[in-house]
């Protein structure tokens, strides 16, 4: 089952910006339509792919996660450049939520050096 959330960031960091960062990456299998398809490269399930992504507007992306995924959590925060962004639960403004929670990481608030 999968869990859709909309990434919205602050007006320095363009969703272009972090599409193009996660394009670039060993874990993008598809790019197409918009859309990008990420894969956690030691997963193992037999789906073709573990999150995705698509533009809403200049400032935000919607992801949608369909496995836990430790490493696409860890890509995604090096693509955010450690700025700010609100994670909304079905894009609801009232339902913001961690990043690390819309990777099925439970509660976890994972600092970084």
């Amino acid at each position: 089952m999968s869990h859709e959330y909309r990434l919205v960031f602050s007006n320095d960091l363009t969703a272009q910006r972090i599409m193009d960062s996660l394009k670039a990456s060993e874990s993008c299998v598809r790019a197409d339509q918009g859309f990008l398809y990420l894969k956690d490269q030691n997963s193992k399930t037999e789906a073709d792919y573990d999150a995705r992504l698509s533009h809403d507007d200049h400032s935000t992306l919607w992801l949608e996660v369909n496995f836990k995924s430790l490493a696409l959590y860890d890509l995604v925060c090096a693509a955010l450049e450690n700025k700010p962004c609100k994670c909304l639960s079905d894009g609801d403004i009232n339902e913001e939520v961690e990043l690390s929670e819309a990777f099925q990481l439970g509660h976890l608030h994972i600092s970084r050096p």
